[in-house]
């Protein structure tokens, strides 16, 4: 419970989450990346770890929070996280960007990444995303840093930054290290998920299946548990419909045989219509123990695949 109060990023999360953050950004190793404790959000959000051995600041209570986190193999993961989730991430050590190409591109030898985290002071992906697409606007005269618009005038008049583009373009590569269903850039599921499909009108007694898997909400909705952070899921889901000229209707069915001397037989198969050349059958493996329900979903499977 005390876990889940401390993952709680909402607007009720508790003040003594926040000094729990403190603490534990305050005690890590030498060698901890990022560097600067200001850019230190959360460990379970972000890739540093506190200090394991002679943590003597760090209160029990907190290393049980985090050995239970352990235990239970907590990770952030999402199908379709939103993109408001997506921008509230920690860019600094973001948890699923890129190790070795986020430390590279967040070297502190970098003029223009001191400048990004001194002057600038992104934080968030949202930040990275806002200043990342200034590049972009048509104001500009110059695409190097003597650029004179009223863009980077601005940045150079509020910020103190003498290289701006160069700025913009650092945080771009800083943005780049993330996989694409963690960055916020372009088309997400969310932005067409809810769109009705143009085909013609569904029968009275179909079945239309919820193809949303965005996950909204706030950060608190990408944290699993039983989870296994090795599995690469950096791509982002497509759940676009590609309309057909005509409406398509496939039965599909199990069926089991058993006799006293064997195991169950399953068997599952598609029909469209007859002689149709999507027609199938399949057995399912002995080894697998199947069920006729296994045969049921193996067979929705092969419809949904044959469908498309």
């Amino acid at each position: 419970m005390w876990l889940k109060t401390y993952l709680d990023f909402t607007v009720d999360r508790p003040q003594w989450a926040y000094i729990a953050d403190d603490i534990l950004a305050t005690n890590v190793p030498k060698n901890c990346h990022p560097e600067e404790k200001s850019m230190r959000v959360n460990t379970f959000l972000q890739s540093w770890s506190p200090r394991q051995k002679a943590a003597r600041d760090i209160p029990m209570e907190l290393k049980a929070i985090i050995a239970v986190a352990k235990k239970h193999n907590l990770v952030v993961n999402a199908l379709a996280p939103s993109r408001g989730i997506m921008k509230s991430m920690p860019m600094w050590g973001h948890t699923k960007a890129d190790k070795r190409g986020l430390r590279k591109a967040s070297k502190n030898d970098s003029l223009t990444v001191r400048c990004l985290k001194t002057k600038h002071r992104l934080v968030s992906v949202g930040d990275f995303v806002d200043f990342a697409g200034l590049e972009d606007k048509p104001e500009h005269v110059s695409m190097s840093d003597e650029c004179e618009c009223i863009i980077c005038n601005e940045i150079e008049t509020n910020f103190g930054c003498l290289h701006p583009i160069s700025c913009m373009r650092r945080a771009g590569t800083v943005l780049d290290t993330l996989p694409p269903r963690w960055d916020p850039r372009g088309v997400l599921p969310e932005d067409y998920e809810n769109n009705a499909p143009e085909d013609e009108p569904m029968d009275e007694d179909a079945i239309e299946i919820d193809r949303r898997i965005t996950t909204h909400g706030s950060l608190s909705n990408v944290f699993r548990i039983f989870a296994d952070d090795d599995e690469f899921c950096g791509e982002r889901l497509n759940s676009n419909i590609e309309e057909s000229d005509w409406p398509v209707t496939i039965t599909t069915s199990a069926i089991g045989q058993k006799d006293s001397n064997s195991p169950q037989v399953i068997g599952a198969g598609v029909y469209v219509s007859e002689g149709n050349s999507l027609n199938s059958s399949i057995r399912l493996p002995m080894e697998r123990k199947p069920t006729v329900q296994s045969g049921e979903l193996s067979a929705t499977l092969i419809a949904t695949a044959t469908a498309n």
